[in-house]
């Protein structure tokens, strides 16, 4: 998993590394991304998915600002990380292939992606993976579903885009 977020954010680890660098750096790593309106959601995703794939994130996440202002207090316990099993190619294949079509719906497809890797058959998780699994789902949900004021929650991006052009 470590493998595939850095090939999948190359761009963005060639310039910042979350286990050295602040939040600000990281956040400055994903300036040309757009839309600019999601960028804070990237930020959030990108550090969610290396935490959830035991990735260092300590300098980032450590000087993350809270609503009013002050550096966040790391509230969580300190956990080993459990390193991942590498991942080979055909392993990722099979699983697709074998995960395919079992989910058929109009969800976005990176929340498709996390729900095929809940296990099935009976077979369970520890509660760290099950933990790190909550916290890349919020973070991939935060991202793709954007938060909207009561009674405009069926108003889409592209409506308000539309809306912004026709003033």
């Amino acid at each position: 998993m470590q493998d595939l977020l850095v090939a999948a954010y190359s761009e963005v680890w060639s310039f910042v590394d979350p286990a050295k660098d602040p939040i600000e750096r990281v956040r400055d790593a994903f300036r040309p991304f757009n839309p600019r309106g999601q960028q804070e959601r990237m930020v959030t995703l990108f550090l969610g998915l290396c935490e959830w794939a035991g990735m260092d994130v300590s300098a980032a996440t450590a000087t993350k600002k809270k609503p009013n202002g002050s550096a966040a207090p790391s509230t969580r316990k300190a956990r080993t990380p459990v390193q991942p099993a590498k991942v080979t190619k055909g392993a990722i294949q099979r699983r697709l292939a074998k995960s395919a079509g079992t989910v058929d719906s109009d969800l976005p497809p990176g929340l498709v992606g996390l729900i095929k890797q809940i296990p099935t058959g009976g077979r369970g998780w520890d509660e760290y993976t099950r933990d790190r699994f909550i916290e890349a789902f919020t973070a991939v949900l935060n991202f793709t579903v954007p938060l909207r004021p009561t009674g405009l929650e069926d108003v889409t991006d592209e409506d308000l885009i539309e809306e912004e052009d026709g003033m």
